[in-house]
Protein backbone atom coordinates (compact mmCIF):
# COMPACT_ATOMS: atom_id res chain seq x y z
CA UNK A 1 0.00 0.00 0.00
CA UNK A 2 1.25 3.45 -0.79
CA UNK A 3 0.66 5.83 2.08
CA UNK A 4 1.67 9.46 1.96
CA UNK A 5 2.30 11.09 5.34
CA UNK A 6 3.03 14.75 5.89
CA UNK A 7 2.89 17.24 8.75
CA UNK A 8 0.73 20.32 8.54
CA UNK A 9 0.49 22.66 11.55
CA UNK A 10 1.76 19.91 13.88
CA UNK A 11 -0.93 17.52 12.64
CA UNK A 12 -0.04 14.39 10.69
CA UNK A 13 -2.04 13.84 7.53
CA UNK A 14 -2.10 10.20 6.45
CA UNK A 15 -3.32 9.61 2.91
CA UNK A 16 -3.62 6.12 1.45
CA UNK A 17 -3.00 6.46 -2.28
CA UNK A 18 -5.32 3.81 -3.61
CA UNK A 19 -9.04 3.39 -4.09
CA UNK A 20 -9.66 0.49 -1.70
CA UNK A 21 -8.36 -0.56 1.71
CA UNK A 22 -8.33 -4.29 2.37
CA UNK A 23 -7.48 -6.46 5.37
CA UNK A 24 -4.23 -7.54 3.73
CA UNK A 25 -3.03 -3.92 3.81
CA UNK A 26 -4.25 -2.97 7.27
CA UNK A 27 -0.89 -3.69 8.92
CA UNK A 28 0.81 -0.96 6.90
CA UNK A 29 -1.80 1.60 7.91
CA UNK A 30 -1.59 0.50 11.54
CA UNK A 31 2.22 0.63 11.50
CA UNK A 32 2.20 4.13 10.00
CA UNK A 33 -0.11 5.45 12.75
CA UNK A 34 1.92 3.64 15.43
CA UNK A 35 5.12 5.31 14.16
CA UNK A 36 3.48 8.72 14.33
CA UNK A 37 2.38 8.21 17.92
CA UNK A 38 5.78 6.86 18.94
CA UNK A 39 7.39 9.97 17.42
CA UNK A 40 5.11 12.19 19.53
CA UNK A 41 2.50 13.06 16.91
CA UNK A 42 -0.92 12.11 18.26
CA UNK A 43 -3.05 14.48 16.18
CA UNK A 44 -3.85 12.67 12.96
CA UNK A 45 -6.12 13.31 9.99
CA UNK A 46 -6.75 10.27 7.82
CA UNK A 47 -7.47 11.61 4.34
CA UNK A 48 -9.70 9.09 2.58
CA UNK A 49 -10.29 11.24 -0.49
CA UNK A 50 -10.16 8.85 -3.43
CA UNK A 51 -10.79 5.74 -1.31
CA UNK A 52 -13.96 4.11 -2.61
CA UNK A 53 -14.11 1.02 -0.43
CA UNK A 54 -12.79 -0.44 2.81
CA UNK A 55 -13.47 -3.68 4.59
CA UNK A 56 -14.43 -4.52 8.16
CA UNK A 57 -10.84 -5.24 9.18
CA UNK A 58 -9.90 -1.70 8.16
CA UNK A 59 -12.76 -0.36 10.29
CA UNK A 60 -11.22 -2.27 13.20
CA UNK A 61 -7.82 -0.70 12.54
CA UNK A 62 -9.38 2.78 12.41
CA UNK A 63 -11.15 2.19 15.71
CA UNK A 64 -7.94 0.93 17.32
CA UNK A 65 -6.01 3.90 15.89
CA UNK A 66 -8.60 6.27 17.32
CA UNK A 67 -8.05 4.77 20.76
CA UNK A 68 -4.26 4.96 20.40
CA UNK A 69 -4.32 8.63 19.41
CA UNK A 70 -6.76 9.53 22.20
CA UNK A 71 -4.69 7.63 24.78
CA UNK A 72 -1.68 9.68 23.61
CA UNK A 73 -3.61 12.94 24.11
CA UNK A 74 -4.62 13.47 20.50
CA UNK A 75 -7.32 12.35 18.12
CA UNK A 76 -7.87 10.69 14.75
CA UNK A 77 -10.15 12.62 12.42
CA UNK A 78 -11.37 11.53 9.01
CA UNK A 79 -11.44 13.64 5.87
CA UNK A 80 -12.64 13.18 2.32
CA UNK A 81 -15.05 10.38 3.18
CA UNK A 82 -17.39 9.81 0.24
CA UNK A 83 -21.08 8.94 0.50
CA UNK A 84 -20.52 5.20 0.12
CA UNK A 85 -17.98 5.11 2.96
CA UNK A 86 -20.16 7.39 5.09
CA UNK A 87 -22.91 4.80 4.78
CA UNK A 88 -20.53 2.11 6.04
CA UNK A 89 -19.74 4.23 9.10
CA UNK A 90 -23.46 4.88 9.69
CA UNK A 91 -24.50 1.23 9.35
CA UNK A 92 -21.76 0.13 11.75
CA UNK A 93 -22.55 3.07 14.08
CA UNK A 94 -18.94 4.18 13.97
CA UNK A 95 -19.93 7.64 12.77
CA UNK A 96 -20.57 8.43 16.44
CA UNK A 97 -16.89 7.84 17.29
CA UNK A 98 -15.20 9.85 14.58
CA UNK A 99 -15.23 13.46 13.47
CA UNK A 100 -15.63 13.88 9.72
CA UNK A 101 -14.40 16.73 7.53
CA UNK A 102 -14.78 17.42 3.82
CA UNK A 103 -11.06 18.02 3.30
CA UNK A 104 -7.77 17.27 5.05
CA UNK A 105 -7.21 21.02 5.48
CA UNK A 106 -10.50 21.32 7.38
CA UNK A 107 -9.55 18.36 9.54
CA UNK A 108 -6.18 19.93 10.35
CA UNK A 109 -7.82 23.29 11.12
CA UNK A 110 -10.24 21.60 13.51
CA UNK A 111 -7.36 20.84 15.88
CA UNK A 112 -6.56 24.56 16.13
CA UNK A 113 -10.22 25.27 16.82
CA UNK A 114 -10.04 22.89 19.81
CA UNK A 115 -7.42 25.02 21.52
Amino acid sequence: MNIRVYLQDEVAVVKPEQNALYASQKEELNAEIQKLIESGTSKVVLDLDGVQWLDSATLGILTAALKLTKDAGGDLRLAGVNKRLTNVFVVTRLEELFQFFDTADEGVASFSADS
